[in-house]
């Protein structure tokens, strides 16, 4: 994966920990347990290199406080 190829001066992006450091919910490789079956998986580490490719640079990153697991949680990339 290649995060640092669109860094700027507003970019978090220098690094990929420094990103999971902020929201490491982005990188879940799976899908919690507690989801339903219909639920379909779209890993956001995917999503995150799509739009870097597509020139976007993320410029800050958070998730909520997870109750039941710090890897399946709401996050947010902007």
């Amino acid at each position: 994966m290649e995060f640092s190829r669109h860094v700027n001066a507003l970019s978090i992006a220098d690094s990929p920990d420094h990103v999971r450091r902020l929201a490491r919910a982005v990188f879940a490789q799976y899908a919690s347990d507690r989801t339903s079956g219909s639920y379909r998986y779209i890993p956001t580490e995917r999503v995150l290199t799509g739009l870097m490719q597509a020139g976007y640079v993320p410029v800050d990153a958070g998730q909520t406080h997870a109750k039941y697991s710090e890897a399946h949680t709401r996050r947010v990339v902007r």
